[in-house]
């Protein structure tokens, strides 16, 4: 197992020009072509609005309030984007004090802790993991969940396993795929991310997460590894 002292060595070792930056290219890659599917959903939107205005010879009703829906979709999906990415490189985490923090500082109320084993310093950028943890929360939250629980324990390969269990309504698979590319809402002109946020936090932690859901139960498993393999498909 690796000690605290070397998963910091580690970490400063992401800073080093020459080992790291291939893989930093191919996270640079990576986050570019994520970037590229997602943004591809309202600029389509935006493609079939034109077509079916037939080059603005014939504008339906509602046709501006489509075109500022989609583009104010499309703004905030970009401007999200390069708040995630991370520009810094990674440091350790002990991903079990984090969620502590976040819970007592955002969600006393909400939330509950259970961390029966504190797993073992994780490599990864602290403020990306916290707003996963609070995206999470505040998910279940705005659901209707009463009764949030929030497991920390030691995962897979050294790494670390973070489960949020709450009791709200749930939600079916095919509402599950439409939180997970985000959608456009007219609730909200500029369009909800939904669960996209936090699939691509944990994409840039070479990650892997789980969804189970019915009414009264539902459970996101979220697995990171030690360190960030970039440039590898993350272990299911």
């Amino acid at each position: 197992m690796l000690s605290s002292h070397s998963r910091d060595t580690l970490a400063s070792s992401f800073s080093a020009a020459h080992p790291i930056a291939k893989e930093q290219n191919v996270f640079v890659a990576q986050a570019a072509r994520a970037f590229a599917h997602d943004i591809a959903t309202p600029l389509q939107s935006l493609c079939l609005l034109v077509d079916a205005s037939d080059n603005g010879r014939h504008i339906p009703p509602d046709f501006f309030h489509q075109l500022n829906q989609c583009t104010r979709y499309a703004m905030r999906l970009a401007h999200t984007w390069m708040e995630l990415t991370p520009s810094s490189p990674p440091q350790s985490v002990e991903l079990d004090t984090l969620v502590s923090d976040v819970v007592q500082i955002f969600f006393p109320q909400h939330a509950f802790i259970d961390i029966a084993a504190a797993p073992a310093p994780i490599i990864g950028w602290d403020h990306l993991l916290s707003r996963l943890v609070q995206n999470l929360v505040q998910n279940a939250i705005t659901a209707g969940a009463s009764r949030i629980r929030i497991s920390v324990h030691p995962g897979k390969d050294q790494g670390a396993c973070l489960i949020v269990r709450d009791n709200g309504p749930g939600f079916t698979p095919q509402q599950l795929a439409s939180l997970r590319r985000g959608i456009l809402r007219s609730s909200k002109p500029e369009g909800g991310l939904g669960l996209r946020i936090c699939e691509i936090i944990v994409a840039h932690h070479c990650g892997h997460w789980t969804c189970s859901s019915q009414p009264g139960d539902t459970r996101f498993i979220i697995n990171l590894p030690p360190y960030p393999h970039f440039g590898e498909e993350p272990k299911s």
